[in-house]
């Protein structure tokens, strides 16, 4: 895994942060020169972003506090920092000195221009927005560290300041209904609160309802054929009484309670939802574990900061990505490739004589990005995901595309993410394999063509200079 740091004061640029978990430990001080040097913060994986996930999303924005170590009390020149992160670096708003007093680094995430060191303003709008807190911290000792200019470097750790709601949702096999989910509306939760940087305990400051967006195909399945999970975050309570769900099933508005339970930091509760043949909902207790995507592993960060997503297992033989290279979201339009170019860098075709699969081999950009089991498809894989599951032309976001179901009920989606030379998007899509047809009169690249009336395989004369999206598979 590369990581590039950039340095930012003076002349010089800022750099990446990265993240996990506070300890109330700290390094001793130690006697230094009073020359001044810029802060470093790097950049790393240890962490989970919004719902799902285990980076901070790309193009978003957090803030750092720094507290001088003797004194506990907040530097003027390190307060509220903001810093923006884009695929894996970071650049501060501003540039920060650092002498010789050995300093804490705090952080918490999203940014917000009006946050004090022990007031993150919360909002929890749809519930979809994850607040985080964090420290400059030394994984290997479990020990908080500091920054000073003899040692400027902080390596920050986040983790959540909000609890993780799960519904785990089915119909049983004598409701006659769709069971087609629209909504939720969430009463009797906290809505807004302020966050203690230091610490991540949270303030609620205004109780209400909260609406729950739910996107894609919402029909529940039955018993025992599938399940449909929804999710959202919650600022943490004690305060348990009164809590309903009114939820849009089949075009009637029908109220259940939750069962009783503490929400608390960085734990995810889990609901099961059940829609009986009389058209009552039960849901059950909840199982709490620890927020850790027990069922979606985290994102990682590969070579040269490539986030790499779930392997999503749609029943096929293999699994497929959850969105495309280059892209930190399932509608992300991500990069685009020549075939055969394992660097991503290339301004045309590398071949003159096209072998018959790359596919995982070395010529393959999966395996040279994101590594772990990742390859390019195959056109029969390809083949077994156009017969082996239903298409559904779809937006997601704003994003035109399919979404794709397998047999058991996952799906992926996959963006009109546009490509070969004008890379047109929103309308139609290219997916690169990593099979040279020789069958045809016309030998050439095998991929996936989408648009709004069709997905089929097609074969592009491998001469020409074509770009294409890339949707890796696992085994």
């Amino acid at each position: 895994m590369k990581k590039n740091i950039l340095y930012r004061a003076a002349a010089l640029g800022a750099l990446p942060l990265l993240l996990a978990a506070c300890s109330q430990q700290d390094n001793e001080p130690v006697n230094i020169s009073s020359e001044l040097v810029p802060l470093e913060v790097s950049v790393g994986v240890d962490t989970r972003d919004i719902i799902q996930g285990s980076t901070l999303p790309d193009l978003s924005n957090f803030g750092i506090f720094g507290v001088t170590q003797e004194t506990g009390e907040l530097q003027e020149d390190i307060e509220n920092v903001g810093v923006e992160y884009v695929k894996g670096e970071c650049a501060l708003n501003r540039d920060v000195l650092l002498d010789e007093r050995p300093t804490s680094i705090y952080a918490y995430y999203p940014y917000n221009e009006t946050a004090t060191l022990n007031s993150v303003p919360v909002q929890m709008n749809d519930g979809t927005t994850d607040y985080l807190y964090g420290c400059s911290y030394d994984l290997a000792t479990g020990t908080n560290t500091t920054v000073n200019n003899a040692q400027p470097h902080a390596t920050i750790y986040f983790k959540h300041a909000l609890a993780q709601v799960r519904l785990i949702a089915y119909k049983t096999a004598d409701y006659e209904g769709d069971a087609y989910v629209a909504g939720f509306v969430v009463n009797g939760v906290p809505l807004y609160g302020t966050m203690d940087v230091t610490t991540g305990d949270i303030t609620d400051t205004e109780w209400g309802d909260m609406v729950m967006k739910v996107t894609g195909s919402n029909n529940l399945f039955v018993e025992g054929e599938g399940t449909t999970t929804y999710r959202f975050l919650a600022i943490p309570t004690d305060r348990i009484g009164d809590r309903m769900m009114l939820i849009e099933l089949d075009g009637e508005y029908v109220t259940v309670p939750l069962p009783a339970t503490v929400w608390e930091a960085g734990q995810q509760y889990t609901y099961t939802l059940v829609v009986d043949g009389a058209g009552s909902i039960r849901v059950g207790e909840a199982v709490i574990t620890p927020w850790e995507n027990n069922e979606e592993p985290g994102l990682v960060i590969g070579d040269e900061n490539y986030a790499v997503p779930e392997a999503v297992d749609l029943g096929l033989s293999v699994k497929w990505a959850a969105w495309n290279m280059g892209a930190y979201t399932p509608e992300g339009y991500g990069d685009y490739y020549y075939w055969g170019d394992p660097t991503g860098d290339a301004t045309a075709n590398v071949f003159t004589s096209y072998p018959s699969n790359i596919s995982g081999t070395d010529y393959d950009i999966a395996v040279a990005k994101w590594g772990n089991g990742w390859r390019l498809p195959t056109s029969s894989e390809f083949y077994e995901l156009r017969d082996g599951c239903t298409w559904e032309w779809t937006s997601l976001n704003g994003v035109n595309g399919y979404r794709v179901t397998g047999n058991n009920g996952n799906s992926i989606f996959l963006p009109a993410a546009g490509g070969y030379n004008t890379v047109v998007s929103n309308a139609s899509g290219y997916y690169m394999s990593g099979t040279y047809s020789r069958t045809s009169n016309v030998p050439g690249i095998m991929h996936l063509w989408i648009n709004a009336d069709s997905f089929s395989m097609a074969i592009r004369v491998g001469e020409t200079n074509d770009l294409y999206s890339v949707r890796p598979v696992q085994e």
